[in-house]
């Protein structure tokens, strides 16, 4: 594997773990993907959240029993010269309520599912691949439980 592949497979790694770690709500692990001054643009918003404990502090400001699940495909890394590159991935995310009882054995009743994506600017740093900024944006919402 070349050196580019490899930074390609960094990223790509990096991507998805930086997901799972948001997924699980365990946000200091995600915001430690992103460099200290690191910029996330929310589809919910124009103006950008700024540095890992904004991040952090909007992140949780979501309501404690939503259940998020991202499915990231289409990952794919270009421009990568002096230690930054962008990528693009496509997200698919479901989300649910947990209520107070037990779990049900099929999984909680899915509230929204929307399909968006990625646009991330990453910074080399003596060990690793950080985002600077990303850009999420949302290009499909399926309607459930209204009419269609």
């Amino acid at each position: 594997m070349n050196d580019t592949d490899y930074a390609q497979w960094q990223i790509e790694r990096a991507i998805k773990a930086a997901q799972y770690a948001l997924d699980q709500k365990d946000l200091v692990t995600f915001a430690n993907y992103f460099t200290e001054d690191g910029k996330l643009f929310r589809p919910t918003s124009k103006d950008p959240v700024c540095g890992r404990d904004a991040i952090i502090a909007v992140y949780q400001n979501n309501p404690s029993e939503r259940l998020n699940r991202h499915l990231l495909s289409n990952v794919h890394v270009t421009h990568m010269a002096e230690g930054v590159a962008h990528s693009v991935s496509y997200v698919t995310l479901y989300s649910a309520t947990q209520t107070a009882h037990e779990k049900p054995v099929t999984g909680w009743p899915l509230q929204r599912a929307l399909v968006g994506e990625y646009h991330d600017t990453w910074r080399r740093t003596s060990d690793q691949w950080l985002l600077s900024e990303r850009r999420a944006l949302f290009s499909i919402n399926l309607l459930i439980g209204e009419a269609q």
